[in-house]
């Protein structure tokens, strides 16, 4: 899913702690840095808030 970066997102990146990127998924595979389910991650690695939208994996879990 994709949603556009604002203000607001940033905002509430901060204050919750809110995590979506890749690197703090559990299906992540730090070694072979890639999706342990085959998944790609280009467009989800790194927390980026300057880009002007998110694309949000479906399969996403944290908890790292």
């Amino acid at each position: 899913m994709r949603t556009p970066v604002d203000d607001t997102l940033r905002r509430e990146t901060a204050l919750f702690d809110f995590r979506f990127s890749c690197e703090d998924c559990q299906h992540y595979d730090e070694v072979g840095l890639r999706c342990a389910e085959g998944y790609p991650t280009e467009e989800h690695r790194r927390r980026d808030l300057d880009r002007p939208d998110l694309l949000f994996c479906k399969l996403f879990e944290g908890g790292r």
